[in-house]
C-alpha cells in the first residue's frame, strides 16, 4: 500500500514540477494526471510483491452445523448432437447462531469446498483464509488472495453417495 502512496505523491510532485511553466489549471490538471498514472504503476509493482510475500492459512470461523445437503441445478440443451449444460452445484446448510438456525448455501464454482468425515465431536463448518506471516507486510502488498476455503466436518456414515442416470 504504501508504494502505491508512494508513487502517487511522487507522480503528483512531478506533474506540477513539469507544469510549471503553464497556467495554475493546467499545472493542477498535470499533477493530478501523475499521480493517477503513477498510482497506477506503483498498483502494478505492488501485484508481483504481494503474490510473493509469505502467507498462511488460519481458520477464520468455526459454526455448529444443523444440518446439510448437497444439490446441483444442471440444465442442458440439445438439437441435432450438439448442446451445451448449464449448472450450478452448491451446498444448503443450517447453522445454528445462539438459539436459532440460519439457513445458508455455497456454491462450488470459484470456492474450495472439502467434506471431511470424523468419528468423534459435533458436525461443524470450519471456514479458513489466508493472512501474511508478518503484520508489517500490509504495509509494502495489496494483501493475500481472499478466496476462503470451507471444511464441513461431519461424523462417519453421513456422507450418503445417490447417483441418478
Amino acid at each position: 500500500m504504501l508504494i502505491i502512496l508512494f508513487f502517487a505523491l511522487a507522480g503528483v510532485i512531478a506533474g506540477w514540477r513539469l507544469g510549471s511553466h503553464c497556467e495554475y489549471g493546467d499545472r493542477f490538471l498535470g499533477s493530478f494526471i501523475g499521480g493517477i498514472f503513477a498510482g497506477l504503476c506503483g498498483l502494478l509493482l505492488t501485484l508481483p510483491v504481494s503474490a510473493s510475500l509469505p502467507s498462511r492459512e488460519v481458520m477464520v470461523v468455526s459454526r455448529e452445523l444443523v444440518s446439510m445437503q448437497s444439490s446441483s441445478d444442471l440444465q442442458g440443451k440439445f438439437f441435432l448432437f450438439a448442446g451445451s449444460f448449464n449448472g450450478d452445484w452448491s451446498y444448503r446448510y443450517y447453522r445454528k447462531e445462539g438459539d436459532y438456525f440460519r439457513p445458508r448455501e455455497i456454491s462450488v464454482s470459484g470456492h474450495d469446498i472439502l467434506v471431511q468425515e470424523v468419528d468423534d465431536g459435533k458436525p461443524r463448518l470450519e471456514v479458513f483464509g489466508r493472512e501474511y506471516t508478518e503484520d508489517w507486510y500490509y504495509w509494502i502488498a495489496i494483501g493475500p488472495k481472499f478466496e476462503y476455503r470451507y471444511i464441513f466436518i461431519v461424523p462417519v456414515g453421513s456422507v450418503v453417495q445417490e447417483f441418478k442416470l
